[in-house]
């Protein structure tokens, strides 16, 4: 599943658009560094993998 699967998929050069992306997008991110911190001791590798097919 990706993070935007639920979002229409609209393109406009509103800056509320862009916003909205922007936010959505740190808070993705953050949730991929907490997760990388969470699990740096425990299996990195497949935490890795994890990630690369989710993108």
């Amino acid at each position: 599943m990706t993070p935007f699967a639920n979002k229409p998929l609209v393109v406009t050069d509103t800056d509320a658009n862009q916003n909205t992306f922007r936010i959505d997008s740190d808070q993705f991110m953050s949730y991929q560094m907490n997760s990388n911190v969470i699990h740096s001791q425990f299996l990195p590798r497949n935490l890795l993998l994890t990630i690369g097919k989710k993108s």
